[in-house]
């Protein structure tokens, strides 16, 4: 986790740093969508690290429309169609909430949290399979 922070530059809030402590991402052999809906999977603390760098250069480099992308949102979730919930990271390592980011679409609406209620109430055993 201390690495991942450091890769950051911040510190993750306490909420994401308690899931990806719970486990690192959901197995690439596990096909069922985590949170039962918009067939999401929870991207390994590495994966998720390097679509944040990824979007942050594409950032950098122009690609992106101002305001499309915020170096401190964090993906933790993906749909494999290159859309993420991101958890919302403000000064300090602040918990903002949850964004959708749309990669081909400039809306960003908030998920519904009742939707993704497992992330607070970590799965059943079958998400612990290796």
């Amino acid at each position: 986790m201390a690495e991942a922070e450091n890769y950051y530059g911040f510190s993750l809030p306490l909420s994401l740093k308690s899931f990806y402590r719970w486990k690192d991402g959901q197995s690439v052999h596990c096909y069922e969508s985590f949170t039962g809906f918009d067939n999401l999977s929870f991207m390994l603390l590495e994966s998720a690290a390097e679509a944040r760098r990824a979007f942050n250069d594409l950032d950098k480099a122009g690609d992106y429309a101002e305001g499309f992308w915020f170096g401190f949102w964090v993906p933790f979730l993906e749909n494999g169609g290159g859309d993420h919930v991101c958890k919302e990271v403000g000064n300090g390592g602040k918990d903002n909430g949850l964004i959708w980011f749309y990669h081909d679409y400039e809306e960003r609406p908030t998920p519904d949290l009742s939707s993704i209620e497992k992330i607070s109430n970590p799965p059943s055993k079958k998400w612990r399979q290796e």
